[in-house]
């Protein structure tokens, strides 16, 4: 289980929506997350951990695991995109 947005406080800044396109295993992904608790299930290697890894990028600018960038683009394609929707104290970003 895996709370994406840990307090419900207004000085911090909510992930609302998260778009990958050819990062690691995904093609296309839209994902919009819930104000409250979000969690993320499925079997080994659907990309539990990439879609952590994304939003890792988006929040420290750097991965958890020790990678390569070019490793972080989906196999055979030319790059990737990480696109995020947020929100703090009521604005959107």
């Amino acid at each position: 289980a895996v709370h994406l947005c840990c307090y419900a406080n207004e000085n911090l800044m909510k992930i609302k929506k998260l778009r990958l396109k050819d990062f690691r295993n995904f093609s296309d992904l839209s994902v919009q997350f819930s104000d409250r608790l979000n969690l993320l299930i499925g079997e080994n290697g659907q990309g539990k951990s990439n879609l952590l890894e994304a939003v890792s990028l988006i929040t420290l600018q750097d991965s958890f695991r020790y990678v390569e960038n070019e490793n972080l683009i989906r196999f055979q394609q030319p790059n990737s995109l990480i696109e995020a929707s947020l929100e703090k104290n009521g604005l959107d970003y």
